[in-house]
């Protein structure tokens, strides 16, 4: 029998949001969410799984503070040192908009060497990890910012999730046609029939509440958001 694979799936972090009309209390909830963050890692360290997987918008912006990106890396290599693989890809959030904005943050945790970044929006990248002598097969495609809001974005830029594993899951931060999304997280969407049945599990991200999906084969899972934000804060 083969083994069980085991992935631990977080995304929409936002780690060191902006939240410049909180005043004073801006650092303390940067704090809350670097907090829920460590406590998604000290998690990952208790179960150890197999895959570490961040669906976009582990920042939220192109340009955090040097704080949250050394703590990020730090928590990285803790994940690495303990055989744990970090794969990540980029979000609505932490993926340039332009050339003017350069690269995104994660460029910087791939170059670290304890993550792999998927840093393209129209080519997907694939990862192969062996478990047991299961060939895992990550694919993961970033957001594609220059998609319209009303296009499906694979389809849009001619897409194919290529399934080149034992064992394949993708990674994408879309919406996903049929599950409700608050206005405020319109974004372009995918369909069930944009993932080849031969993949395992789809690992989502935008959507800050949390969603599993049955696809008529691979199970599409939103984590939802790691710390809860609102408008009515202050």
């Amino acid at each position: 029998m083969p083994p069980a694979v085991k992935v631990l799936h977080t995304a929409d972090n936002h780690l060191d949001p902006k939240l410049t009309t909180l005043g004073p209390r801006t650092m303390e909830r940067r704090r809350d969410f670097m907090e829920a963050f460590r406590r998604v890692v000290e998690f990952a360290l208790e179960r150890r799984p197999h895959l570490f997987l961040v669906s976009g918008d582990l920042f939220d912006s192109v340009n955090p503070r040097n704080p949250a990106r050394t703590q990020v890396i730090r928590a990285f290599r803790r994940l690495h040192s303990e055989g744990v693989r970090v794969l990540l890809i980029a979000g609505n959030h932490d993926m340039p908009r332009s050339v003017e904005e350069g690269m995104s943050p994660l460029a910087e945790v791939e170059a670290s060497g304890y993550a792999r970044f998927f840093p393209s929006p129209e080519e997907p990248g694939v990862e192969h990890v062996d478990v047991g002598g299961v060939d895992v097969a990550v694919v993961g495609l970033s957001y594609n910012p220059e998609v319209p809001l009303d296009e499906n974005p694979l389809r849009y830029a001619n897409i194919r999730l290529p399934c080149e594993g034992d064992l394949c899951i993708a990674m994408l931060h879309y919406n996903l046609a049929g599950v409700h999304v608050p206005p405020a997280w319109r974004a372009p969407a995918i369909t069930r029939e944009d993932v080849p049945r031969e993949f395992r599990y789809v690992a989502l991200g935008h959507l800050h509440a949390r969603a599993v999906v049955d696809l008529g084969g691979p199970i599409a899972a939103y984590p939802g958001s790691t710390e809860r934000r609102s408008f009515n804060e202050e």
